[in-house]
């Protein structure tokens, strides 16, 4: 399965069209619904509530580390590193874990001061204590939802160095994956989703080294993908094995619904997914925001348990919109957008 004879540069626009634009799609249609989880402020959610969220939580996230691995090999990432290691270390820690340092920094004391306001999930007693939290990614981290930012950083320093030594076979790196899935790491400093996202990043670099062959593959089929996918997300549910089952079958399923033609003509999701940065770095802080000051006046319970959740997912992605647009505007504060793009 050597990859080094059939590897192509891809074309800009095979790219753009092929995993940029499946992401921007993608990304904010699901990234509300993880931050909308009912904690302490929902906890009168009804079950069709926590179902749904549940089988988003079954495929997203391995979903986007398949898409993060594609883009990944599809651009030639894995062979910048030896050029200069230094710089492609930096650059991708500044790309990546600067913003889920300051962000997490964010939420500690927002979630600190927002304490005495009203509810909070995953609530913290002080800043300190709410810092060692995200380090040792405790049951309550109060800013776990950025933790993709760490292991694709950890991913992209390490897969290039795996990458070498296993001879440029993304067999190697598939098997690495696999091995993850072997071993019942704990949720502590983040090694288990370290070790088991790692399988869904390799496969994203199977698929862009093969891309020839994969994606007209995954065009022609995405519809009995989609049928696959579904049934495995309903009988996986609840299952130990359902991250790794429907993570995998989302990825030919919503890969090739995303390479469609009918897409051709789509505006709103794309120009909704330039943002997909920022909604994913602000969501959380936007919706905890949102919540404070909405279940203060709003029932949350029955017929108006909809209008509620509806409001949160407004709320969750227009704010970091507006909070980007209002960034761009001003002019000594653009270079921070490289983090929110």
């Amino acid at each position: 399965m050597a990859a080094q004879s059939e590897f192509r540069r891809p074309d800009p626009r095979q790219t753009n069209g092929c995993s940029t634009s499946i992401a921007r799609r993608v990304w904010a249609s699901c990234s509300s619904s993880g931050a909308i989880w009912p904690g302490g402020a929902l906890m009168n959610a009804p079950l069709w509530f926590y179902v749904s969220v549940a089988v988003v939580y079954e495929f997203h996230m391995p979903f986007f580390m398949y898409l993060s691995g594609f883009v990944f090999f599809s651009i030639g990432a894995v062979d910048r590193f030896y050029k200069a290691p230094a710089t492609y270390v930096w650059k991708r820690f500044d790309r990546l874990m600067i913003p889920f340092i300051v962000f997490g920094l964010l939420v500690v004391i927002g979630k600190y001061v927002a304490a005495s306001l009203g509810p909070v999930d995953d609530g913290v007693n002080g800043i300190g204590s709410g810092i060692a939290k995200v380090v040792a990614n405790t049951p309550d981290n109060p800013s776990l939802s950025i933790w993709y930012l760490l292991v694709l950083f950890i991913y992209s320093v390490v897969t290039p160095i795996l990458w070498r030594i296993g001879g440029r076979h993304i067999a190697i790196l598939l098997i690495i994956g696999a091995v993850g899935w072997c071993f019942a790491l704990p949720e502590a400093y983040y090694a288990a989703r370290i070790a088991t996202y790692f399988l869904f990043f390799a496969v994203g670099g199977f698929i862009a080294l093969y891309r020839e062959r994969t994606l007209p593959a995954m065009k022609m089929l995405y519809l009995p993908a989609l049928a696959l996918m579904g049934v495995l997300c309903y009988f996986f549910l609840g299952n130990p094995f359902a991250l790794l089952v429907c993570g995998l079958a989302s990825i030919p399923a919503l890969h090739g619904l995303f390479l469609q033609d009918f897409w051709e003509g789509d505006r709103f999701f794309l120009t909704i997914g330039r943002y997909s940065m920022a909604i994913y770095l602000l969501n959380t802080i936007f919706i905890g925001i949102g919540k404070i000051a909405i279940l203060r006046v709003v029932p949350h319970e029955g017929a108006m348990f909809v209008v509620v959740v509806a409001i949160l997912f407004v709320i969750g992605a227009a704010g970091p919109i507006i909070a980007r647009t209002v960034l761009a505007a001003i002019h000594p504060f653009r270079p921070l957008l490289r983090y929110v793009d």
